[in-house]
């Protein structure tokens, strides 16, 4: 389906946004510094044209879907590019949509991706966010990765010592608890490297240990998910210049 969106569309994210029981879309006009919302009829079909809710400067790449405030509704979240910042858009269960006090949210030089999950083990969705201004066209900044903590309310702040060294032009990111004490873990590929970055995370809001995972192929796509159902999550990677997906195994 056609979306009217200005130059083109990259990120897509999905979610029930008026409360009707039917996914709804959304997507990026990064253009226009704006999302489109497109609500679905529960049949595959989706109303077009959709509407429209602002964010920040350049939204680019990524789009993720929570419940970041507790109140069974879906939110969005968009990393703005430009801005060097993070939208919270708290959903109504209505389809309307309004940010929070502080919004959008300082996150480190360029926010390429960001993952949603909880990183210090407080019961509130974090936001581990990629900050990759090597991915720009004018390169300017600082690589890394931060973390921003949230209160349960909709707000965040950035967890001490962010952003956090990873490899050069980081790229895409994913949280999972890969040692099996329920703190969610960080991995971060960089595909001119041929490596993922490994950070655990501690119940003290902090990076416990911070690993370099060598994989060839110019790693790129990345998951932290339980593949051997030992209850530790495992790294899973695509690896772009090889046609084929790397699966590391946690100890």
């Amino acid at each position: 389906m056609t979306v009217a969106v200005r130059p083109h569309t990259h990120g897509v994210a999905t979610g029930d946004f008026n409360g009707d029981g039917n996914l709804d879309l959304v997507t990026d006009s990064w253009g226009e510094n704006r999302l489109q919302l497109v609500f679905g009829d529960g049949k595959g079909g989706f109303q077009t044209p959709g509407t429209y809710v602002g964010v920040g400067n350049h939204p680019y790449q990524r789009i993720r879907v929570a419940d970041l405030n507790s109140d069974r509704k879906a939110d969005i979240v968009c990393t703005n590019l430009e801005g060097d910042n993070v939208t919270i858009l708290l959903g109504d269960g209505k389809g309307g949509f309004r940010q929070p006090p502080g919004s959008p949210f300082p996150c480190g030089d360029s926010p390429f991706n960001v993952a949603i999950g909880d990183v210090t083990a407080d019961g509130k969705a974090d936001l581990a966010i990629v900050n990759s201004p090597g991915s720009t066209a004018d390169g300017s900044g600082r690589n890394g990765m931060t973390v921003l903590m949230g209160d349960g309310s909709g707000a965040f702040t950035p967890m001490e010592g962010s952003p956090f060294v990873t490899r050069e032009v980081p790229n895409l990111i994913a949280i999972g608890d890969i040692n099996g004490d329920g703190v969610g873990d960080v991995v971060v590929s960089s595909p001119d490297t041929d490596s993922v970055t490994l950070f655990t995370m501690g119940r003290n809001a902090s990076v416990t240990s911070r690993t370099t995972v060598p994989i060839p192929g110019r790693p790129k796509g990345v998951a932290l998910v339980d593949v051997d159902s030992d209850g530790k999550a495992d790294i899973v990677v695509t690896n772009n210049a090889q046609g084929c997906v790397t699966v590391r195994l946690s100890k």
